[in-house]
């Protein structure tokens, strides 16, 4: 479901009180909207190219990891792994 900015916004600020079911409800519309937007920009690559927009994702990951490596680990258990909000915290003990 399309959210609005204002909408998200919203959600990023219930989050960041500490509201975890806004973190749930918010980052399957992130990555949505990050596999979206890579398959927008691979549309525009020549047509032989051999990326896909998952493998993008996954590149924006490692710059994630870069910048901070606990989000790029969280990231990766919750929507690669499956794991639940408190497995993930459990893995990283956190």
């Amino acid at each position: 479901m399309k959210r609005s900015p204002n909408e998200i916004t919203q959600m990023l600020l219930e989050w960041s009180n500490g509201h975890r079911e806004a973190h749930n409800e918010l980052m399957p519309l992130v990555y949505d909207e990050l596999r979206r937007l890579a398959a927008h920009y691979l549309r525009q690559e020549r047509p032989d190219h051999t990326l896909q927009p998952t493998a993008l994702v996954h590149e924006a990951l490692t710059g994630l990891a870069v910048f901070d490596p606990q989000q790029s680990r969280i990231v990766e258990l919750r929507f690669f792994g499956g794991l639940t909000i408190e497995e993930a915290a459990e893995v990283l003990r956190i």
